[in-house]
């Protein structure tokens, strides 16, 4: 009996230790991909594992594989989870980090980085993280100290590499070369991350993104910014975020823009039924068809509107219940949708205009 005792000890240590060399190897393999910038394959890890990657990027804080390397960081994050995660718990989770972090990396515009995302990733929680950084509430103890430790090693790495700058200072100091360079780049650090506003992280892709989820409470902030914003391209993504949340005015300025209906990304992030109109009608005047043609050493290709319109529409489900179903490899430059089959389409939206729904997730 002592024996088997002992023998079912000894199972239960090597079991344990096996589960412990997996998780430190799986972790492992995290750092090298966050360090090397890579996305990783979640597919393929069950829950208990995703789920133990999340609980290990929470500690950015206090790690300086990742706080050291947080740009790298936020992307592995949303191209990791958002592309291949099928547990919308763990997605959630990955969106409410995401958010955390946003404003201790560097500030720019990033959109695209919720493109793979779904609505349902954004929990109440996170809808009002992104309310926070709309409205610029200061940064947090833990925000201030990593911003700080980032900028640090940003100017340690510029006055490394300094040598006039550091000289005349040189000249009237008695620090050493190595002291004097620390020493500068300690302080330029320390002003920049004082004059550091939130203001500067409240960029059109987190405006977007929260018209994406209908946060109807944004309406003003997004006014006030349209109100005061010079820049054409920006205004354009103020206007189409305050036209997804309702503004008709808007949206119709939109819909009147010169080949719009070829920009699905707009037309599916608009979301309501008044995009049809200009679908139906671009369908019925392109009797295009496929085509290339070679110009300065450049060649062109040509797709007939009906075979870009269901590309999009397999790849996004703009239109939900959308009867008609195609093979996505078949639509590039070899489509060939006939007339016949064309007019099907046609009179099948123009039939079902006022009950068709959009898909607001599409974007």
């Amino acid at each position: 009996m002592r024996y088997k005792i002992i023998f079912f000890l000894f199972i239960i240590t090597i079991s344990v230790y096996s589960q412990s060399f997996s998780d430190d190897a799986l972790l492992r393999e995290v750092i090298q991909k966050i360090k090397s910038d890579q996305a990783m394959d979640m597919s393929c890890l069950d829950i208990n594992q995703q789920q133990k990657i999340i609980n290990y990027l929470k500690t950015y804080a206090t790690d300086s594989n990742l706080y050291m390397n947080i740009d790298n960081l936020f992307g592995f994050i949303w191209d990791s989870f958002f592309s291949s995660s099928r547990y919308n718990e763990i997605r959630q989770e990955a969106a409410n980090l995401l958010l955390d972090i946003y404003r201790i990396g560097i500030a720019s515009d990033g959109g695209f980085w919720f493109k793979k995302a779904k609505r349902e990733d954004f929990n109440a929680i996170a809808r009002k993280k992104i309310m926070n950084i709309l409205k610029a509430v200061p940064f947090t103890d833990i925000e201030k100290e990593l911003l700080l430790k980032n900028e640090l090693r940003i100017q340690r790495i510029s006055y490394s590499k300094d040598t006039l700058i550091v000289r005349e200072y040189l000249k009237k100091s008695t620090k050493t070369i190595q002291e004097l360079r620390d020493s500068l780049a300690t302080a330029v650090a320390i002003d920049n991350i004082n004059n550091l506003s939130p203001k500067k992280y409240v960029l059109p892709g987190m405006i977007l993104l929260a018209a994406w989820l209908d946060m109807k409470e944004t309406i003003p902030i997004i006014e006030e910014k349209l109100k005061h914003e010079n820049y054409e391209s920006t205004r354009d993504d103020y206007k189409l975020a305050l036209a997804r949340l309702g503004n008709v005015e808007y949206e119709a300025e939109i819909l009147k823009k010169p080949n719009i209906a070829y920009d699905f990304s707009i037309l599916c992030f608009l979301g309501t039924n008044n995009i049809l109109g200009m679908i139906i009608n671009t369908l019925k005047e392109d009797t295009s068809s496929s085509y290339s043609y070679s110009k300065g050493g450049i060649i062109y290709v040509n797709i007939p509107y009906i075979c870009e319109f269901l590309r999009f529409q397999e790849e996004e489900n703009l239109i939900m219940d959308f009867p008609f179903k195609y093979d996505f490899s078949l639509l590039g430059f070899d489509c060939k949708i006939g007339n016949e089959e064309k007019n099907k389409i046609i009179k099948w939206l123009e039939e079902n205009r006022d009950r068709i729904k959009i898909n607001r997730d599409c974007h």
